[in-house]
């Protein structure tokens, strides 16, 4: 081999293994990675009964499952309302049972769309005599 073929040789090398080391940076065309659903989520609630407000949710996600807690609260305190919640999720919709702490209180169900640290969606009052439905949007904190 001639030195020229030599020194081709060990450029091509010293390339490829600063490629594969990461020496000339990563693709570009990677997607980031994504927003994990696990955390607290803060935002606005607006509620038949109640008006506007703020609603905050704290997830924690274990396959499709989640659980975790929210809480309501509004202008005239006596509409605030907290609890637990139950659900599954995929990877763009949310939809749980969200259980008032204070015993007799009708659940919500509700159902939100994810799009990257941001759920949106509907609740509607069940099993109750009560009409209560709303809107609630949040983002991750």
């Amino acid at each position: 081999m001639t030195r020229r073929g030599a020194r081709l040789v060990w450029i091509l090398a010293a390339s490829l293994a600063a490629t594969a080391c990461g020496l000339f940076g990563s693709d570009s065309s990677e997607a980031p990675s994504p927003v994990t659903l696990d955390g607290t989520y803060v935002g606005s609630i607006n509620d038949s009964i109640a008006g506007a407000g703020t609603a905050r949710i704290t997830v924690v996600a274990t396959g499709t499952s989640l659980s975790g807690t929210w809480q309501a609260t509004f202008a005239n305190a006596s509409n605030n309302a907290s609890g637990t919640l139950q659900g599954t999720f995929t990877d763009t919709t949310l939809t749980a049972t969200f259980t008032p702490s204070v015993s007799g209180t009708c659940p919500w169900a509700v159902t939100m769309t994810r799009s990257g640290a941001t759920m949106s969606g509907t609740y509607a009052a069940t099993n109750c005599n009560v009409a209560r439905a709303g809107s609630i949007d949040l983002k991750k904190q």
